[in-house]
């Protein structure tokens, strides 16, 4: 359904005010010497970070891990495809929600409150 992460996000925005109710969205939010693929404020201040991938789940465990440094709840994004029980087991492990996305947005773990977030106010500088 998607050939490009861009698509993938695209769909997201779309959709996401039926899962996510934001005050405020960025976008590629540096962090460290990467950036996060999208940020959210909710309307209850708190920050949600949300890395975006096609393929590559080792990779997106990996950086989604990074994110529960900054962000109060973190959730990776892929395409709705038949993912594997033991992958949402492993971003489960970590506190880390999963979304899938094809016509809706459905939201397969959601992800626990980090208790790592000692670096919100470097994330909340740019919301």
């Amino acid at each position: 359904m998607f050939s490009l992460e861009l698509e993938l996000i695209e769909k997201f925005k779309e959709n996401m005010h039926n899962v996510f109710i934001p005050k405020k969205i960025n976008e590629e939010v540096p962090f460290f010497s990467r950036n996060i693929d999208m940020v959210i404020l909710n309307q209850s201040n708190e920050i949600i970070s949300i890395e975006f991938k096609l393929n590559d789940i080792k990779g997106v465990l990996e950086q989604s891990s990074k994110c529960l440094l900054c962000s109060d709840y973190v959730y990776v994004c892929l395409p709705n495809k038949k993912i594997r029980k033991n992958t949402i087991n492993r971003f489960k492990e970590y506190g880390i929600g999963v979304i899938v996305v094809d016509e809706k947005i459905t939201i397969l773990e959601k992800a626990k409150k980090s208790q790592k977030s000692f670096l919100k106010n470097k994330i909340r500088n740019y919301l």
